[in-house]
C-alpha cells in the first residue's frame, strides 16, 4: 500500500506506539530493496514516537523529490532506522526541495561532525532546533556556517543557558562568524533556562544584525531582552509570551534601539511592572520616541503599572491601535508626556485605570439588564 502513495502531500504521525511507520509484507524478500516513491509529499512529521524502530524493516530507499518541510523527534530507543534526518540527507538528490528542517542533538552532532557534504543544507530557508537535552549549558552556532540561505531559526524545548559563541580561539571564531548566515526571523519558546538573549560580542549579532521579527514564548527564566537591543535595530515585530519572570521588556536607554518596530505584542507575562525601565538617563534625553509602531498590545500583565515610569515624553506618531486589557494594576501610561497624534482619545496623561473601571462598570451593567 506504501508504494502505491504517489499523491500523498502530508504525512504526520504523532504521539502515537508504533514500532515501524510500514511494515513488511509476508511476501516481499530480504534480498530486494523497496522503493517508496513519495512524488507529491511536502510535510513529514515523525514526532513523539518513544517505540519507533525503524521507517521499514527490509532494505529500502525513499524518493520525496517535493519535500519542503520535514520535523521529526523521538526518544533514544530508536535504533535501526536511526534518524529519519541522516536517512534522508545522506541521500541528499532526493530532497532538492527541502526547506524546512527540524534537528535535535543528535543530528547536530552528526552534522558538526562532518557526515555531510558541506553545501548539503545550503538551500534550508526555516531551521527548528528541537529537544537540545543534553547536559551542555551552551549551545555552538558554529555549525550554522552549513545554511548559507538561512532566514529563520526556531529555538523550542531546549535545556541551554545561553546561545553560545564559538568556542575556538579569537582569530578562528572571528572567522566563523564571518561565514554565518543573516536571518530574519527569530523564535525562543520554551528554552527555559536562558537568563539573557545572547552577549554582547557573540555571534548572535551577527546573525540577527538584520533580524525584522523576534517571538519569544515561554521562556521561564528571561528578565528582559535589554542585552541584546544592539542587534535589534531593524526589528519590526516583537511578540512576547508568558515569561513568567520577566519584569520588563527593556531598558529606556536601549528603547531607542527599537525605532523600527511596528507591531508589539505582550502577553501573559504577569511579573511584568513596567515595559520600558528607566536607568536614570533623563538628564541625557527626555524622549522616547516610537516612530513606526502602529500596533501595540498589553494582555493580561497583572502587576503592570505603566508602560514607562521615567519622566519622558513618549512619542508614538503612528500609533493607531492600542489594545490593554486585564492589566489590573496600571495606574498610568507613563509619567511624562504622551503623544500619540492618531489616537485621539488618548491624553497627554492617560489613566488607564479609569478605562477598565468603565469597561468593569459596563460589564456589571449588563449583567444587571441595566439600560444607559
Amino acid at each position: 500500500m506504501a508504494k502505491d502513495l504517489h499523491q500523498l502531500k502530508s504525512l504526520i504521525v504523532d504521539s502515537c506506539g508504533v514500532e515501524e511507520i510500514v511494515s513488511k509484507s509476508v511476501e516481499e524478500s530480504d534480498q530486494h530493496e523497496v522503493l517508496f516513491e513519495f512524488n507529491q509529499l511536502s510535510f513529514l512529521a515523525l514526532w513523539t514516537l518513544p517505540n519507533l524502530v525503524c521507517f521499514y524493516p527490509g532494505m529500502h530507499n525513499i524518493t520525496c523529490p517535493m519535500l519542503k518541510r520535514l520535523r521529526t523527534y523521538w526518544s533514544t530507543k530508536i535504533k535501526k532506522f536511526g534518524h529519519v534526518v541522516s536517512q534522508l540527507l545522506l541521500i541528499g538528490k532526493i530532497i532538492p526541495q527541502l526547506e524546512h528542517i527540524s534537528l535535535t542533538t543528535e543530528d547536530i552532532s552528526m552534522i558538526t561532525g562532518g557526515q555531510f557534504t558541506i553545501d548539503l543544507l545550503s538551500h534550508i530557508k526555516v531551521l527548528e532546533i528541537t529537544k537540545y537535552l543534553n547536559d551542555s549549558t551552551v549551545f555552538s552556532f558554529h555549525f550554522l556556517q552549513r545554511f548559507s540561505n538561512l532566514e529563520k531559526i526556531e529555538v523550542v524545548d531546549c535545556n541551554f543557558k545561553e546561545l553560545s559563541p564559538y568556542e575556538g580561539d579569537v582569530g578562528e571564531e572571528r572567522d566563523v562568524t564571518m561565514l554565518l548566515p543573516r536571518i530574519s526571523q527569530l523564535t525562543l519558546k520554551g528554552v527555559d533556562k536562558m537568563t539573557h538573549l545572547w552577549k554582547q560580542g557573540s555571534p548572535l549579532h551577527h546573525i540577527c544584525a538584520n533580524l525584522e521579527t523576534l517571538e519569544v514564548y515561554m521562556c521561564g527564566s528571561l528578565t528582559n531582552i535589554t542585552r541584546a537591543s544592539s542587534s535589534l535595530r531593524n526589528l519590526t515585530t516583537l511578540e512576547v509570551w508568558y515569561c513568567k519572570e520577566m519584569v520588563e521588556l527593556i531598558t529606556s536607554s536601549k528603547a531607542q534601539c527599537l525605532e523600527q518596530l511596528v507591531t508589539l505584542k505582550i502577553d501573559g507575562c504577569r511579573m511584568m511592572r513596567e515595559v520600558i525601565a528607566s536607568d536614570g538617563d533623563e538628564t541625557t534625553y527626555d524622549e522616547i520616541i516610537f516612530k513606526e509602531l502602529k500596533y501595540s498590545e498589553l494582555y493580561d500583565l497583572q502587576n503592570l503599572k505603566s508602560f514607562c515610569s521615567g519622566n519622558y515624553t513618549l512619542k508614538f506618531p503612528s500609533l493607531d491601535e492600542l489594545y490593554v486589557s486585564k492589566c489590573p494594576a496600571m495606574e498610568n501610561f507613563g509619567n511624562g508626556g504622551l503623544s500619540t497624534p492618531k489616537l485621539q482619545e488618548l491624553q497627554t496623561r492617560w489613566d488607564v485605570r479609569r478605562c477598565w473601571d468603565l469597561n468593569a462598570t459596563i460589564e456589571q451593567l449588563n449583567k444587571e439588564g441595566t439600560e444607559y
